[in-house]
């Protein structure tokens, strides 16, 4: 007689949900190996990275995400560009006495990546049973006997590579061998601002806010996307500047940028960084490690996004050297036109110089600090948060529900005043902000938010007088 037992089993519940005012997501537009394209996929570590787009490859343009993960960020949300010609591979099982085509099966995603995944189709001892085995490189993914077309089907979709559809007419069983999926193509080289604005498409906004990146293009036709996506959708876009750009190919592009509506919703960045990756030296696009000390930063100080990230607390750990070197005047160049520059200075600290937008700093001061629009970020994203509740609530005659709604964002900017991101020698300085309620005749009734905010600026200068005293006199 067996002894009695107690049997404990531990389920995973996932990943805990990010809270509404961290803004540390990085949204990427990338090229990979392997993926979904139009499904963007959430990632909490570079290993997860890997199991859903594959490792590095000569097309690939997944380094600054990994840089991200390396130097403090802790999750990041991929979107999959394929070019114009990308093509997803397939395979036909066929069936029946005299085959006929009977089980269509696709790669999960397009590219040449698929074609080393085979769908096996071995007799069983069981009459018209089959043994259908799915591998990958000659690795198997899975095996198993089935009785029917819909079980093979079942059987085939476990694989997470390819999936499987029945043909009309199909025949069972299926015939022995199997197939090789073929005639896949991701076309990565013809990528463009077309394919990349395609990507960004799928980044909804209900993923929350955060970065936005496409670190392997540059131009002006991908940093409109850039800027355009993160005003549609409540995110700040980060543009890098390609491996070998100069002052000279730099200043055209960021001066348009600069006229741009939407140009306070981007911050340019200039200078790709060296890490060490398994002992060897590779360059990556700047804001890959950016945002991942920021990401860190945040979580290191109260202020969280309220913070510059540049300077002391924002000096980059991962970073080995800067591929370019900036000169001081190239530099101030850059500035004027709002690029950040990143740098190495002469105790080997690396970090951006500066963190500003895009936007014409004199003109529109208030949108010209990163921390600024990253606040406003987090606050927007809060308040959408704590007033989606009140949607439904009925409108009252006496004005409670616009009140209490007004008492919610208040208290979100309160928070973020005693957290020192917003400027102001008391609340009335920093903040302002209503809610009321508009039941015009001919439109659904509605609650209207109004929200003024002065979030702190950084220091930019720091001027310091030095007085030399002679040995008699009193300091």
């Amino acid at each position: 007689m067996p002894l009695p037992e107690v049997i404990v089993r531990r389920g995973d519940r996932g990943a805990a949900p990010f809270p509404a005012d961290d803004v540390s997501t990085r949204f990427e537009v990338v090229a990979s190996d392997r993926g979904p394209v139009g499904e963007p996929v959430e990632c909490r570590s570079f290993a997860q990275v890997r199991q859903a787009f594959g490792d590095h490859s000569t097309t690939s343009t997944l380094r600054a995400v990994e840089s991200y993960f390396a130097e403090g960020g802790s999750r990041a949300v991929l979107s999959r560009a394929v070019g114009p010609a990308a093509r997803v591979a397939r395979a036909t099982l066929t069936g029946g006495a005299s085959p006929v085509a009977t089980v269509t099966v696709e790669a999960a995603g397009e590219g040449t990546f698929y074609h080393g995944v085979r769908v096996a189709v071995a007799a069983s001892d069981s009459g018209d049973d089959r043994l259908v085995t799915v591998t990958l490189n000659g690795s198997t993914l899975v095996s198993g006997t089935v009785s029917s077309i819909d079980e093979a089907i079942e059987l085939i979709d476990l694989s997470g590579y390819v999936t499987a559809s029945a043909v009309t007419n199909g025949r069972w069983p299926l015939t022995v061998a199997g197939a090789t999926l073929a005639d896949g193509a991701d076309d990565d080289t013809s990528i463009t601002h077309t394919q990349v604005r395609t990507a960004l498409a799928a980044f909804d906004e209900d993923f929350g806010p955060g970065s936005v990146c496409a670190s392997a293009w540059d131009g002006i036709d991908v940093f409109t996307a850039l800027a355009d996506h993160a005003a549609a959708n409540n995110r700040f876009a980060r543009g890098d500047f390609g491996r070998t750009a100069t002052v000279a190919t730099i200043e055209p592009v960021a001066t348009t940028v600069r006229g741009l509506p939407n140009a306070r919703y981007i911050q340019l960045l200039a200078g790709w960084i060296n890490v060490s990756v398994a002992g060897v030296t590779v360059p990556v696009p700047p804001s890959g490690v950016h945002t991942g000390r920021e990401a860190l930063a945040d979580r290191e100080n109260a202020a969280g996004p309220g913070q510059p990230c540049s300077w002391t607390f924002g000096e980059y750990r991962t970073p080995v050297g800067v591929v370019k070197q900036f000169t001081r005047a190239e530099r101030e160049t850059l500035n004027d036109l709002g690029v950040n520059v990143i740098v190495q200075d002469p105790q080997g600290a690396i970090y951006a110089e500066d963190a500003i937008t895009a936007v014409d700093t004199i003109r529109y001061p208030q949108y010209a600090e990163v921390s600024a629009m990253r606040v406003t970020m987090a606050v927007h994203a809060q308040a959408k948060q704590v007033l989606r509740k009140r949607v439904m609530q009925t409108i009252d005659g006496r004005g409670h529900l616009a009140a209490a709604a007004t008492g919610d964002v208040i208290a979100i900017c309160a928070d973020w005043y005693a957290r020192d991101a917003l400027y102001g020698g008391d609340a009335a300085e920093a903040y302002a902000a209503s809610v009321v309620a508009e039941t015009e005749a001919g439109r659904r009734p509605r609650l209207v938010g109004y929200l003024a905010l002065r979030p702190s600026p950084s220091a930019h200068t720091v001027e310091l007088t030095i007085t030399q005293v002679a040995p008699s006199d009193t300091i």
